[in-house]
């Protein structure tokens, strides 16, 4: 999976873009089409913010936000939201084609 990292208006210390791209990275194993990810960086007065737009091959992008006094905090909030939303869709594709009417037994 392609993981582009992008800072708004602040400097991100190297090993952070290194954590993140290591652990958005992983979050491919959530979701089997998972294509690419867009991780944000941005800093306000006194907060950090962490913002990670994923793109689903033939799906919906995924996003999810965290802020927190420093971009480690606030990476690891985002990685906890996108791990729950990727597994909540996966889950929901199986289980949408799990229920076809013709693999239902006939009541008669």
């Amino acid at each position: 999976m392609k993981v582009s990292i992008r800072a708004r208006n602040c400097r991100v210390a190297q090993y952070v873009q290194r954590m993140a791209e290591r652990q958005v990275g992983r979050l491919s194993k959530f979701h089997v089409r998972a294509r690419s990810a867009d991780v944000i960086f941005s800093e306000e007065k006194r907060t950090r913010e962490v913002e990670v737009v994923m793109r689903i091959e033939g799906g919906p992008s995924v996003v999810a936000r965290g802020e927190a006094h420093d971009f480690r905090t606030a990476l690891d909030q985002v990685v906890g939201h996108l791990s729950r939303k990727l597994r909540r869709l996966r889950d929901r594709d199986r289980d949408h084609q799990a229920q076809k009417p013709s693999a239902l037994p006939d009541a008669g």
